[in-house]
């Protein structure tokens, strides 16, 4: 799989100003939390997304089906490891500007001590796949100039394999990636405050100060 770290290909500059925009604050009202838990629900329902399992299979299938329900367009990105034929799925939305690609990720696998048998990995990691279903969800309607691209991967528990092979194939076809957000454990909490940890590499400082400002003007949410 590919794992090596490379320099950004586009220069970026510094964050715009963040000013309250109410068509923003309008797609931030349609986030639901009853239909970020139906989502939770469902892929735990599985009782095993390891990735071996032919459950893991099925929770593809469904999650192909549910932005397939929204109006994407939906592929497998089929892989192999280990004489294994796994998955990855990914839904775009196509913006006027194809050549400006944002993506919006998740892994879909989970394990345990037992995972053939039971892995539900509600927190890890159906809490982030259910965010970048909820995300597709709310803007499935937005007419932007951007590519949007929701990503659920398969194989991370085994290594970050399904995301190193999608990132092999983003660097040989010289994808446009502007910025990629990925959701890991969000339904982890160690207190009662409603609080959110963003992390990057020195490359994308910018974007962590964006989404935190983002936060802080659309949301009550403890960013650090």
């Amino acid at each position: 799989p590919y794992m090596e770290e490379k320099n950004p290909k586009f220069d970026f500059s510094g964050i715009p100003e963040i000013r309250y925009n109410p068509v923003i604050d309008s797609f931030v009202q349609k986030v639901n939390l009853d239909s970020i838990y139906s989502f939770l629900y469902r892929m735990q329902n599985f009782k095993t997304r390891f990735s071996y399992s032919d459950s893991c299979r099925k929770a593809e299938e469904w999650a192909y089906n549910k932005f397939l329900s929204r109006g994407y367009d939906v592929e497998f990105f089929p892989y192999v490891f280990q004489n294994n034929v796994w998955r990855n799925v990914v839904a775009t939305k196509w913006g006027i500007d194809s050549n400006d690609i944002f993506c919006v990720i998740a892994h879909l696998d989970a394990t345990s001590e037992t995972p053939h048998i039971l892995a539900p990995g509600a927190d890890d990691n159906a809490s982030g796949s259910a965010v970048v279903l909820e995300c597709a969800r709310v803007l499935k309607d937005m007419n932007s100039s951007h590519t949007f691209r929701f990503i659920l991967f398969t194989g991370e528990e085994q290594g970050l394999i399904g995301s190193s092979f999608y990132a092999e194939y983003a660097d040989s076809v010289n994808m446009p990636l502007r910025a990629v957000l990925n959701y890991d454990m969000v339904g982890y909490t160690d207190d009662q405050n409603l609080d959110v940890s963003i992390m990057t590499n020195q490359y994308f400082t910018w974007l962590v100060d964006y989404q935190k400002a983002m936060a802080d003007t659309y949301t009550n949410l403890i960013v650090y």
